[in-house]
Order: C-alpha cells, then structure tokens, then sequence
C-alpha cells in the first residue's frame, strides 16, 4: 500500500467548497474533495505548528503540557513504524520551523527529505545590509513586524515568476519525487506546504485575482498576531480597506496553492 499524506498549512475550512460556499476558485481542490471522505466531526489537540506535528507523528497530545518543543525521546514517530512495515518514508516541505532548533527530531524521522527554503523568517539568505531598500510590501511587514520584512525579502527577492513561488516548488518536487520513487516498493510520502500560511505574498495573477482595489501598496500582507498589544493596535488604525486586501491575498495563496496542487492529485 502507498500512502501520501497532504498538509496545508493554515487553511481555513470555511474557504473550502468541500464544507461552505466559498468564491475563492479551488477547482483542483474541489475535484479531489469530490472522489473523496469528508470528516465532519474531527477534533485537533494543538493547532500551532510543531505542537500539531507532534501530534501527527507520535500520537501525543502536545498542548496539555508543553507549548512548543521536539520530538520525545519516548516518542515513536510514525515513518519509524512504517519504515519498520517495509515502506519507504519521504518528507517534502517548505515548513522552516521543521529544521529550527526547538523541533529537532521531526525530519531525522524519515528516510529521505526535500526541504523547499526561505518561507517567513527561513535562516536561508544572508540578511540584508542595513542600508538596502526594501520594495513597498516589505516595509508594511516591517512596520507592525519590526525585522520580518528585511528577512523576508532577503529570501525572496530574486524570486522573478510563479515556478519561484513555494508551493509550485513543494508540489511540483512532490511529483517528480513520485517519478523517480521505484513503484514496486510501498512508500509514505508525506507532503507538506506551508502556504497559505501568512505573509499572504503572491505574484501576479493571484495579486489581482481578487483585490479590485488601488493604493494598497502601503498595506501589510502579514498582520501581527502573536504580539496581544500589536495585534490590538493594528485592529484600532486598520481600515476596512486594508482588511479586504488581506484577505484578497489570503484567497489568492489559496489559488495559487490549487494551481500546484494538480501536480500531485491530477
């Protein structure tokens, strides 16, 4: 038996037809969902991100004792028990947090992995010089998330057409993984994209795709959360304006995350 387990980062049940009527375009998501089991009655633990991967692979409720940390020496990762059943395991995913210090043990679990970089803060390129501009979108990071901006571009600005774009490289390096992987011999490859996580950064068309506005250039693609007196702040300045371009980004990662995921589903 293969098995190839899907997770998307961050998206929102309500914007999938498969559970409401959403007007975010997902045809490829909504095919899939078609042909298959829809869980109405699913509960999570933990729902930030390594406390929810914890979950995943070992079985253990993260959140009822620690916020955030590795995998357990205790543990017994699940590609372990399937390694052990005689199947090839692969990771493939753009989830920095996966190769930060605090969630050691979660890739040395599998037997191969891609790791797609530069996602959010990804310590992949080196920051910045202090003087460097930085284009409009950067600098509205930077001004609720002092930092990010600078770190985000420095990952991201060579970044020139879609194929740059992280889940055309999760998607697309999940299928060509498929390719070369020999058929005869069962495999787990989990498949993991951190879109549509924020910042809610997208080329064209899904820019436009559906933010009829002008004049958001000076508008955040990544609003503070974290941070209960930032978050607090930016809700009492933000205008209606700035909140439907965020979430016209957020739709247009959703697109944009469709458009790729036909690469592994078609």
């Amino acid at each position: 038996m293969n098995i190839v387990l899907v997770l998307i980062d961050s998206l929102n049940r309500h914007q999938m037809n498969a559970y409401a009527k959403s007007p975010i375009k997902t045809p490829n998501l909504d095919a899939f969902a078609a042909k298959s089991f829809r869980f109405d009655n699913h509960f999570v633990g933990s729902l930030p991100c390594m406390p929810a991967r914890r979950e995943i692979f070992s079985g253990q409720k993260e959140m009822m004792w620690r916020p955030w940390g590795p995998l357990e020496p205790s543990d017994v990762p699940l590609p372990h028990l399937l390694a052990d059943a005689g199947l090839t395991t692969a990771l493939i995913t753009d989830h920095y947090h996966y190769w930060e210090e605090p969630a050691n043990g979660y890739l040395q679990s599998f037997q191969s992995v891609h790791l797609v970089r530069g996602h959010e803060i990804d310590f992949w390129n080196p920051p910045l010089p202090a003087g460097e501009p930085l284009p409009a979108f950067a600098q509205a990071i930077d001004h609720w998330r002092p930092g990010y901006g600078r770190r985000y571009f420095a990952n991201v600005k060579d970044f020139k057409r879609e194929e740059d774009f992280f889940p055309a490289k999760v998607f697309s390096g999940a299928a060509e993984w498929l390719r070369r992987n020999d058929r005869n011999r069962p495999f787990f490859l989990h498949v993991e994209s951190f879109d549509v996580h924020e910042p809610f950064h997208v080329p064209e068309p899904y820019f436009s795709m559906y933010n009829d506005d002008t004049g958001t250039d000076d508008f955040t693609v990544w609003p503070p959360y974290q941070d209960a007196k930032k978050q607090a702040a930016y809700f009492s300045k933000v205008s209606e304006k700035e909140l439907r371009f965020v979430r016209s980004q957020y739709a247009g990662k959703m697109a944009m995350f469709d458009t790729w995921l036909v690469h592994l589903v078609a």
